[in-house]
């Protein structure tokens, strides 16, 4: 890749990933209506909740609040004893998004994005509501003329749910956050804790503005992590040369 096609990359995309009720669906659709035309979202949990809703033929909104309390199962032996839509979304989540392999969900939104690109006139900005693992964040930055960030974020602005480190959907991302912690190339975190005086608006439009504050850094990181990379392959073809020339005359 050369380095003008690092300086201007052919799309952007934007990672937001944190616990349950952290902000990310607010945030992810707030991040693409700022630019112009607006982004695309891309959610993981979307292509699962069409999986579901078509297997049990439903809406997939019952899957959202408040419909998500309603009773998709009663049991016949206990007519107390029911499942909402809800729980049965989780279950199916657990079971399927979690137990494949993570690049089988990867891969189709990089699918959507190469899609995307193809086209003339396609999106070349995308934001991604929620991601797992570190690796499924690898995978999607490291694509040639990527300039992309991996957005963890720390707080809960809604209050819609308590936090709790101990659920599953939260220590699964804390590989992600140790990423963030230890300053990791395109890793970045941030505060989405919101005081009783900010406005929700402020609070979404300071999050807007750190997201594109830390793309221009991880462009900027990229660009430094190519230049070390292409003077390593230097210094090392220059040592192989020195090498092979001074075993020449040892040949003789």
């Amino acid at each position: 890749m050369s380095e003008e096609s690092v300086q201007k990359p052919h799309y952007k995309i934007v990672v937001l990933c944190g616990h349950p009720g952290s902000g990310k669906t607010t945030l992810s659709h707030a991040v693409a209506q700022s630019y112009d035309p607006p982004a695309m979202v891309m959610s993981i949990h979307h292509y699962v909740k069409g999986q579901f809703a078509d297997i049990i033929d439903t809406d997939p909104r019952n899957f959202e609040h408040p419909w998500c309390n309603n009773s998709a199962f009663h049991d016949a032996d206990d007519i107390n004893q029911s499942t909402s839509f809800g729980q049965a979304y989780d279950d199916y989540y657990e079971q399927v998004r979690v137990a494949l392999p993570w690049h089988i969900w990867i891969i189709k939104l990089q699918s959507t994005i190469l899609k995307e690109l193809k086209k003339e006139d396609g999106q070349r900005i995308f934001v991604v509501d929620d991601i797992c693992y570190a690796d499924e964040c690898e995978f999607l930055m490291n694509f040639m003329n990527c300039n992309g960030v991996v957005m963890f974020l720390d707080g809960n602005p809604g209050k819609k749910f308590p936090v709790d480190d101990n659920r599953t959907a939260y220590t699964r991302r804390k590989n992600i956050r140790e990423n963030c912690v230890k300053k990791e190339n395109y890793f970045f975190s941030m505060d989405t804790k919101r005081n009783k005086q900010e406005p929700i608006m402020d609070s979404i439009n300071r999050c807007i503005k750190k997201i594109k504050v830390c793309l221009n850094v991880a462009l900027e990181q990229r660009r430094v992590a190519m230049e070390k990379a292409r003077l390593e392959r230097e210094e090392k073809l220059k040592k192989a040369a020195e090498e092979k020339a001074n075993a020449a005359p040892a040949a003789k």
